[in-house]
């Protein structure tokens, strides 16, 4: 495979609802924030500006930084598998995957990393795994590439079946089934 092949993801109704539900909540804060200083502007006389600002610039960083590390898509080429973000990209070189293959995994435990708002990346635990990182958008459509050092990355591309006989066609077939 001598081509980049680009996967595509999209966030699954669990997340979007998470995200939808994080960032209202923020914005409840924000307005909650608001009223309480102008609350506190009117004993004292007048409004600092700088917290009101201070606040809202607070949650836009915040919002931009967690949306830069969402995967965005993947891509495969003839190099290994990268997880394409906003922010720094996660490279999976071919020769350290042993295996790829769909998977269905039931109830995970986040052990560090963001799991919801915009996709799940990190690092997780299932008991059919142990420990294993993650950078995906949906419970479902999953793909586990199980790498030399054992620990399993999983992935949630649009597309599972043709990412799995893209990344197979990228690593050798004695070292892949």
């Amino acid at each position: 495979m001598n081509e980049q092949t680009t996967f595509r993801v999209s966030l699954d109704t669990t997340n979007k609802c998470t995200t939808a539900l994080i960032v209202a909540g923020w914005a409840i804060d924000v307005v909650v924030v608001v009223v309480v200083l102008r609350y506190v502007a009117n004993l004292a006389g007048r409004l600092p500006v700088y917290l009101v600002g201070g606040g809202l610039a607070s949650v836009v960083l915040l919002l931009i930084v967690v949306g830069m590390f969402a995967p965005r898509a993947y891509q495969v080429d003839a190099y290994g598998v990268t997880v394409l973000r906003l922010g720094s990209r996660v490279y999976i070189p071919a020769n350290t995957i042993l295996d790829v293959q769909p998977v269905k995994i039931r109830r995970v435990m986040r052990v560090c990393g963001c799991g919801g708002f915009f996709g799940a990346w990190g690092w997780f635990y299932a008991r059919q795994f142990g420990l294993f990182r993650a950078y995906v958008t949906r419970r479902d459509r999953l793909v586990s590439l199980t790498l030399k050092d054992r620990k399993p990355v999983v992935l949630s591309p649009d597309e599972p079946d043709r990412f799995v006989e893209a990344v197979r066609a990228v690593c050798s077939t004695a070292s892949v089934r």
